[in-house]
């Protein structure tokens, strides 16, 4: 079995278009395996903003392999907020997943 888990807080402050993007790949060729990717991504959107477009993908493909189950999955949670958060209200010790691209203060912008 091949398990992978990602994922990420994203802060978008920057006043722009919020076209995050969040992607799970599973690709398997063994003989009867099971292979699961979940990507999980928290988008948090500080102020008004015209468009937003988040944009999930999820690819589970098997190659020559009629006993194994693949599977992927993409979630992602995208909350807008009216300003920062205060200072009590603020991440203390971030914690991170293996491919996590966020999730420190102060914010940063990605994507």
């Amino acid at each position: 079995m091949q398990y992978d888990v990602a994922y990420a807080l994203v802060w978008v402050t920057d006043g722009g278009e919020v076209a995050n993007r969040n992607a799970a790949y599973a690709l398997a060729s063994c003989p009867a395996c099971t292979t699961v990717a979940v990507a999980f991504q928290v988008v948090l959107v500080v102020g008004q903003r015209n468009v937003v477009v988040p944009q999930n993908l999820a690819v589970a493909g098997n190659a020559q392999c009629r006993d194994c189950t693949t599977t992927a999955l993409a979630l992602q949670l995208v909350a807008t907020l009216r300003e920062l958060p205060a200072r009590m209200c603020r991440p203390r010790s971030p914690r991170r997943g293996p491919v996590s691209r966020g999730s420190t203060w102060p914010p940063r912008t990605w994507g």
